[in-house]
């Protein structure tokens, strides 16, 4: 008995495929994608009898037998008859039957071949989870654990001429001795969860390349199979072209000097690189950088980087969400984190696909990837650590070529023992020793003799390149308020990354903000814990858990949980929670970058019941929706308004929420500088992302009915709104807004705006201390001018345009004027209103006019369009 079960335990996790091998694109390459027929075998019948002896070769499911064509003879399973998986793909999420099932499948599909002389094959495999044995015409190809990393296996002598049988027995049931171990929060996807390649290659084929950058040279590595000959590398954008043979062992390095243009986030630059033989070639496009940290400074090519981070599980968005298995479901998470202002990426808790990666590198992410030594598995164990080495050889094997991937992680939130000490501190050796050009980190935990001192004393500090650790003050310890009596005490040398925070919320569950799992919760969770961050020493960057809600059987809440962990900042559906553009504002802060824009509100003259003022030409009753969708869709940070009263402005901030403050001075009492029957325009801005350090008014034309009037010919002089504020999470970035509203006959006085444009600037110059061609960085005006009206002709127009340019001259950095003209009421041009944002030192980087948000079915009129811009002003 005792060698019959250690047969078994050879035929099922004896063999692995071994050495390296590249799929990298121009290699000719068969998908086996597509419907494969399953059985579902929890008892193993497949591979044992029933007193789990080792069946025959015949009676084993690789065999692929037919019942249905000899019913004389009993065969107990027949994969013609049997239903259907798509591949790649995870089965809990194809079946309902399946939707909890952990155990065996066999997979099987036929594979049409014609041998040609002088080539091999190989089949390949993406990903497997967990554990699974391979087999071509009953012959047993190898085993592979680890769910989430490549391997392969030579076909070359056992494909035949004609239809081939190929059956995989795949098993994703947990065990202790396991990587990841029985205990994980996340869920566990059984299946051929990534592609299927049937490769073709020469019989002396390119293996594997590495290809590195140290900031004066390419250093390249080229690895064959099968013997050696001379080989090639191409870069023709740099004009470099390398030939060299190679040694015995099939492999040549060397290096080139050169200076190829970074790679970075802002600048996603790759090269096409081409490694060639006489008989075989590979292309594939490839970044260079460098990543290094200097003390407390993590440096992309030799300068200070913040990683803009957000924590990522290898899910779908989408109804019924489950593993990634295409580029199309990679690119929507990644613009989810695009949209959200980030430029770094925690590919957590496993090593995701290689579009992933590929696509994350086109769209200028920095990536963390990881093994998941998650929690506590057996650190004592020589089988278990030889397990999570091999996946991580495999995981750099992989991707040591991405430009995008720039840390190297080998735990999360791992118990200090000595034993666990020992496991990781050999894994990171071998990291280093596998690639020394990264990063190595891992994400720690905590320690809190005092509930308001927490530490990070964790042994491994010493080992990793970066104090990155996880903490969710607000969750599971304590609540949001008390992250205002947080001290931390970090260990100095190295830089810090938050690898995680966060909390729950179910999309669309409102109420109060000490309510758990409601979105006004999370709201506060994240904006009181981005101001404890930003007092924590050495920080570089922060990770918030997580981008997406996703599935987990640790989280059984009816009506709130349902199977899903809920601290994505985005649900399934991808619909943005609150907690979402808190996020997004504090990235938009540290990035300089502003949604600013122009509305109309106007207070009816006569109280309504039913409403008391219009957004945009319509009641705010009928408005509100596709209003509040904007701004959520928009982020916007700051409004400029025209036509608002001061005994209304709390209105607004009950409306829009208490994000929001607004500045408004209103209608003016008799004897003040403005009659009492004019309207002023006001400033709304969001209080999670600014401090207020002062505001005010001043007015802009002069009025016949006021003393000293120079008679300019308008009859209701507008007070202008100025708010001077400072960036919450960058203190000492100040930001001035003004905000106008400038309407004129040309036929009364065709110089008006000319006067009215200096009174602007004059008073700009006042109280900023800074000339209009002096503007800075450190105090950036911005203008919002709205309703410029010219009934006559455009030439004013054009006198404006003028003086926007004029004040902007010094600052080469700034983008020119952008006026945007649209038909009103039907008639032409020259009578349209035009809204205007101008900027002092910053940039545009697109305007946005909302058109599509008004009902057609109410027949208002709107005479304003909301404009926004997006700018930048650092």
């Amino acid at each position: 008995m005792k060698r019959i079960l250690a047969a078994a335990a050879i035929l099922l996790f004896g063999l692995t495929s071994a050495g390296a091998f590249t799929i990298a694109p121009g290699r000719d390459c068969q998908s086996l994608g597509g419907q494969w027929n399953y059985i579902v075998d929890p008892m193993n019948t497949g591979i044992y009898k029933y007193q789990m002896q080792l069946q025959k070769p015949s009676k084993r499911y690789f065999a692929d037998r037919h019942f249905y064509g000899d019913k004389t003879t009993l065969i107990e399973y027949d994969f013609d008859h049997a239903p259907t998986l798509t591949v790649p793909g995870d089965w809990n999420t194809q079946s309902d039957k399946l939707y909890y099932y952990e155990g065996s499948i066999w997979y099987r599909r036929t594979v049409d071949f014609r041998p040609v002389e002088g080539r091999r094959w190989f089949l390949y495999f993406g990903a497997v989870n967990y554990q699974c044995m391979v087999g071509v015409n009953n012959n047993i190809l190898g085993t592979h654990k680890g769910g989430f990393t490549p391997f392969w296996f030579e076909v070359t002598d056992v494909l035949q001429e004609g239809e081939n049988s190929l059956v995989v027995w795949v098993n994703n049931t947990r065990g202790e001795s396991e990587v990841p171990t029985v205990n994980f929060d996340w869920w566990n996807y059984g299946g051929i969860t990534r592609d299927v390649f049937l490769v073709s290659v020469p019989k002396v084929f390119i293996s594997d390349y590495r290809i590195s950058f140290d900031g004066k040279q390419i250093d390249i590595k080229v690895s064959l199979d099968g013997g050696n000959c001379p080989v090639t590398v191409e870069i023709p954008e740099l004009g470099i072209r390398k030939k060299a043979c190679t040694g015995r062992d099939g492999e040549v390095s060397f290096k080139v000097k050169a200076d190829p243009e970074r790679w970075c986030p802002e600048n996603p630059k790759l090269y096409e690189v081409v490694v060639s033989t006489a008989d075989d070639s590979i292309r594939d496009k490839v970044g260079f950088r460098t990543i290094r940290v200097d003390g407390e400074q993590i440096l992309l090519n030799d300068k200070p980087v913040f990683l803009k981070g957000v924590a990522v599980h290898d899910e779908t968005i989408g109804l019924n969400p489950g593993r990634c298995r295409n580029e199309e479901d990679a690119r929507a998470l990644l613009e989810a984190a695009k949209d959200l202002g980030c430029n770094f990426l925690r590919l957590a808790h496993y090593p995701h696909s290689e579009e992933m990666v590929r696509l994350a590198e086109e769209m200028g992410f920095m990536l963390w990837e990881e093994i998941p030594c998650y929690w506590n598995i057996d650190w004592s164990s020589e089988e278990t650590y030889a397990n999570a080495e091999n996946q991580l050889v495999e995981m750099i094997g992989r991707d040591a070529n991405r430009a995008a991937t720039i840390i190297w992680s080998v735990a999360n939130e791992t118990p200090r023992t000595p034993e666990r000490l020992e496991f990781l501190g050999k894994l990171i050796a071998k990291a280093r020793a596998l690639d020394p050009t990264r990063l190595i980190s891992a994400a720690l935990q905590k320690d809190k003799p005092d509930f308001y001192h927490p530490i990070i004393e964790d042994e491994l500090v010493d080992l990793t390149d970066i104090i990155s650790f996880n903490q969710y003050i607000g969750w599971y310890d304590g609540k949001p308020a008390d992250c205002d009596n947080i001290t931390w005490t970090v260990p100095s040398g190295k830089p810090v990354l938050i690898s995680e925070f966060g909390g729950g919320a179910l999309y669309g569950n409102h109420g109060s903000d000490s309510e758990l799992f409601t979105e006004e919760y999370l709201a506060l969770l994240y904006r009181k814990n981005l101001e404890m961050i930003g007092r924590i020493p050495a920080l570089n960057g922060l990770c918030p858990w997580c981008l997406k809600d996703f599935r987990s059987p640790k989280r059984p809440l009816n009506g709130i949980q349902d199977d899903f962990n809920r601290k994505g900042l985005i649900d399934e559906q991808g619909r943005r929670k609150q907690a979402f553009f808190v996020m997004k504002n504090y990235y938009s802060s540290l990035s300089g970058e502003l949604t600013v824009g122009t509305f109309n509100v106007r207070f009816l003259d006569d109280y309504r019941p039913d409403y008391d003022y219009k957004f945009g030409g319509q009641p705010w009753m009928v408005r509100r929706p596709a209003v509040m969708a904007f701004f959520e869709q928009n982020n916007i940070d700051i409004i400029g308004l025209q036509e608002v009263r001061r005994a209304q402005a709390a209105d607004l901030e009950e409306d829009f929420g208490k994000d929001w403050f607004v500045y408004c001075p209103g209608r003016l009492s008799g004897g003040e500088m403005v009659r009492t029957s004019d309207e002023a325009v006001g400033i709304m801005f969001r209080k999670s992302r600014f401090n207020l350090l002062g505001h005010g008014r001043f007015w802009l034309s002069d009025s016949t009915d006021v003393a000293g009037s120079k008679r300019l010919g308008q009859s209701s002089p507008i007070v202008t709104s100025w708010v001077h504020l400072e960036e919450k999470y960058r203190p000492g970035k100040d930001v001035w807004f003004f905000s106008a509203h400038i309407s004129w006959s040309v036929s009364e006085n065709p110089s008006l705006p000319d006067q009215e444009v200096e009174t602007l600037l004059s008073e700009m110059e006042r109280l900023t201390g800074i000339g209009r061609n002096e503007f800075k960085s450190s105090a950036t005006p911005v203008f919002l001018v709205g309703d410029l009206n010219n009934t006559v002709d455009e030439s004013p127009i054009q006198t404006l345009e003028g003086y926007f340019n004029d004040a902007r001259t010094a600052s080469p950095e700034s983008a020119s004027t952008n006026i945007n003209t649209f038909n009103c009421y039907g008639k032409e041009s020259k009578a349209s209103i035009i809204d205007y944002i101008f900027f002092g030192a910053g940039s545009a980087k697109e305007y946005i006019v909302d058109t599509s948000s008004y009902d057609p079915e109410v027949k208002f009129i709107s005479d304003h369009y909301p404009v926004l811009s997006r700018i930048y002003y650092d």
